[in-house]
């Protein structure tokens, strides 16, 4: 472990490759209003990394509930960026890339906890395939069971239609969690609750393209690895428990659509614009439609009783009503405050 760097109140900007190598890994975690998950996270580090030397990160996105304050305490030798304000999960991550000192970059979610010999596989894969740039490992709930840790690149095909059906009818293109006992996979996207990146792969690409706020990040890293040469690959060895349900995508579920909905527009307006951004747009607003009317249908049979038939029905007519006014900046996470990462 590498600790000695003096901790910082206040985000700061600088370039991604300002920092000298001097060891292994550099552990990043950008944390929201998760104290007590956040102190695991990091505990997980100290607890389960052995073969490879390491340094610990925390970016606080200003927090209210005194995560900052409790990291400073606990872990008096990690180097913690205070934030005066929600800087989103990319932005913060590359706050801890200009300062980080690692060959790769160990990026793991504040709700998530590193289960043994997580990250030291995750290395050792690393550095055996120079050809791979970005690494992931399998997430599990809390009860052992298998979350999804890597997806597809969005297309019209996913974004308008029903991935689950995808997946089910085709496997080969479209991979899940349904598919047990593959140890290594090539994929598109690994998620970023628990990921490794090159160091040198991330200051070339820039780490985080900032403009997304919430969900897409780490697809728009991928996709641009990708583009450089590099392979993407899970690493099913690796393992982490993740909390996906402590996050602010549950505890704001309209803005959190709104803003994968901003997000997945980025990413097509960015990678294929023209008639297929167009189409994509003209198709998620239509689609969005017989969802609204379909809940409203389960809402009057069931009196409207059901609470998460009522939050469903909220959550279309917010979305319709956010693209009625031609998707603006706001209502947004990034004004709510939130930005903890979870998946779909």
């Amino acid at each position: 472990m590498t600790g000695e760097m003096p901790r910082s109140d206040e985000g700061r900007e600088a370039s991604l490759s300002s920092a000298s190598v001097s060891c292994d890994l550099s552990v990043v975690v950008v944390n929201w209003n998760l104290r007590a998950l956040v102190l695991e996270a990091i505990q997980s580090a100290f607890d389960t990394i052995q073969s490879h030397s390491f340094e610990v990160i925390v970016v606080d996105n200003a927090s209210g509930d005194g995560s900052a304050e409790a990291v400073r305490d606990r872990f008096p030798k990690v180097h913690l960026i205070q934030n005066a304000e929600n800087r989103g999960f990319g932005c913060a991550n590359n706050q801890a890339f200009a300062i980080a000192r690692g060959r790769h970059l160990l990026l793991l979610n504040s709700d998530a906890r590193l289960l043994p010999g997580a990250a030291d596989t995750l290395a050792d894969f690393l550095d055996a395939h120079p050809d791979v740039g970005i690494c992931g490992g399998q997430l599990l709930n809390p009860d052992g069971t298998p979350q999804n840790s890597f997806d597809n690149f969005p297309t019209l095909a996913t974004e308008l239609t029903n991935k689950a059906v995808l997946r089910r009818l085709f496997p080969a293109r479209y991979p899940s969690r349904l598919q047990p006992g593959i140890e290594i996979r090539d994929v598109e996207v690994v998620i970023g609750a628990l990921m490794l990146v090159r160091a040198d792969l991330a200051g070339r690409l820039g780490g985080f393209d900032p403009g997304y706020f919430l969900f897409l990040e780490e697809t728009d890293l991928c996709y641009r690895a990708r583009l450089e040469g590099f392979r993407v690959c899970q690493v099913t060895a690796a393992r982490a428990v993740h909390h996906q349900g402590r996050s602010s995508v549950r505890r704001l579920p309209g803005l959190s659509r709104i803003e994968y909905y901003r997000a997945k527009y980025r990413f097509f307006r960015k990678w294929s614009p023209g008639p297929r951004y167009a189409f994509l747009r003209a198709g998620a607003f239509l689609k969005l439609f017989p969802n609204l009317l379909l809940n409203l249908l389960a809402g009057l049979f069931t009196l409207f009783l059901i609470p998460r038939v009522r939050e469903r029905i909220g959550i279309y007519a917010s979305l319709v009503a956010w693209h009625l006014r031609g998707c603006p900046d706001h209502p947004s996470l990034r004004h709510a405050g939130g930005h903890a990462k979870e998946r779909r």
